[in-house]
């Protein structure tokens, strides 16, 4: 949830933040995990980001990094 967070914070604000995240960590949503895939929703009002997909790419247990792996945009109103 975190890498999520801190990826669609710098889609944001790609010069980086400060202090804290534009995205609150409740304004997303696990909507699925096997343990090495991962999906996570946006529900902020306000981001160019809708869907945030993560894998762990190294070390396929506890142990592994999540990582980006891609994201669908937000639908414009």
């Amino acid at each position: 949830m975190y890498v999520a967070q801190a990826f669609v914070s710098l889609e944001i604000s790609p010069e980086g933040t400060e202090g804290d995240y534009p995205v609150k960590y409740e304004e997303l949503k696990l909507i699925k995990s096997t343990g090495t895939d991962a999906i996570v929703e946006v529900t902020a009002e306000v981001t160019p980001v809708s869907k945030v997909y993560l894998k762990r790419l190294i070390r396929q247990d506890s142990t592994g990094i999540w990582t980006v792996v891609g994201y669908d945009p937000a639908r414009e109103n």
